[in-house]
């Protein structure tokens, strides 16, 4: 949250990341809008050679029908792989980098947190199963600071789990190593079930898909979760003078 109306760093990045967003959508877009044109212009190709042919001759229009419906399927195929693969290949990527871009951020408030009040060890030195976002919110409640009494941290949590899924088993939630089989199981019972506008997960493939929304989501709630989290922690700031 801008601080006396001037961005930080923080807001400074997720602006750009929100820009960049903004223009991969509207490529996919295009790119979209780019094969149905192909189509109407290829299309109207054929029929209108097929009526010539058939004024020529004693040919029917069948000929050229089946051109179109070759035509239909090479280009639909097309379609499929810009929204089920491409899509879902630039998607899943940038997702993957806001949430790196929160835990990046969430490591440099606890490291702002170790000169301030006197922690004698940093984030890193933290041992145990906890990692990445969940180590910050220990090493924070070393200041006071409960992440979890935030309404977006349990989101967080969620994109950790996604985000371990892609990176770490390819998007697969029927295989992978048994010791993350429940991190799993709540993805695909709970998760994505709950943002079925946004999430799908084919059961064929076993491949989660992302629709569009998806990533614009997590910004947002990455947003909502810093302001309060900045607000929380100038709040301490002010009580300890």
């Amino acid at each position: 949250m801008p601080i006396r109306g001037i961005p930080t760093e923080w807001d400074l990045r997720v602006s750009y990341y929100s820009d960049y967003l903004s223009s991969l959508e509207k490529f996919l877009e295009n790119e979209a809008r780019t094969l149905d044109e192909r189509y109407d212009v290829e299309a109207q190709k054929i029929i209108t050679e097929g009526k010539k042919r058939a004024n020529r001759s004693d040919h029917t229009l069948s000929p050229h029908l089946n051109e179109l419906n070759a035509l239909a399927d090479f280009l639909g195929e097309r379609r499929r792989e810009l929204e089920d693969i491409f899509s879902n290949i630039l998607r899943r990527s940038f997702f993957v980098a806001i949430y790196s871009l929160i835990e990046a951020q969430l490591n440099a408030i606890c490291h702002d947190q170790e000169p301030a009040k006197g922690l004698e060890s940093s984030v890193e030195d933290l041992t145990g199963p906890d990692k990445g976002i969940r180590r910050a919110r220990k090493y924070l409640q070393r200041v006071g600071i409960r992440l979890q009494e935030i309404p977006e941290w349990n989101e967080l949590t969620n994109y950790q789990k996604l985000r371990n899924c892609i990176v770490h088993n390819e998007g697969k939630l029927e295989s992978g190593h048994e010791k993350h089989k429940g991190a799993r199981q709540h993805l695909k019972e709970q998760f994505i079930p709950r943002n079925r506008d946004l999430l799908e997960w084919k059961e064929f493939d076993d491949e989660i898909i992302f629709h569009k929304g998806f990533c614009e989501e997590v910004l947002q709630v990455s947003r909502r979760f810093f302001t309060k989290l900045f607000a929380a922690l100038r709040s301490k700031e002010e009580g300890d003078f």
